[in-house]
C-alpha cells in the first residue's frame, strides 16, 4: 500500500505483519483520531509515514523500518520498538 491515506482509521488490535506502508498517511486531526493501539505491525516497512497524533499505545512495532517517519505527538506508551532504527525518525 504505497501512498495511501488512512487518516482516522480505527484498526486497534489488528495484524499487519511484514506490510509495506511506504508514504502512508495516518495523521489524526481534531475530529478524526487514528487508532492503531495494540496494533501488530511486526517487521512492517513504515518509511516516510506520517503518524502525527496517532494512537500507537501498546503497539507491536518490533523490527519495523521507520526511515524518515514522523511521530510528532503520537502516543507510543507501551509500544515495543525493539530492533527498530529510529535514527532518521522525527
Amino acid at each position: 500500500m504505497h501512498r495511501c491515506c488512512l487518516r482516522g482509521v480505527i484498526a486497534a488490535s489488528s495484524r499487519w505483519h511484514h506490510t509495506r506502508l511506504v508514504e502512508a498517511e495516518f495523521r489524526s486531526y481534531l475530529d478524526q483520531l487514528t487508532d492503531l493501539g495494540k496494533e501488530d505491525l511486526n517487521n512492517a516497512d513504515l518509511s516516510y509515514v506520517l503518524l502525527q497524533r496517532t494512537n500507537l499505545h501498546g503497539a507491536n512495532l518490533l523490527r519495523c523500518c521507520f526511515y524518515r517517519t514522523s511521530f510528532c505527538e503520537a502516543d507510543l506508551r507501551g509500544a515495543d520498538l525493539n530492533g527498530c532504527d529510529l535514527g532518521t525518525a522525527s
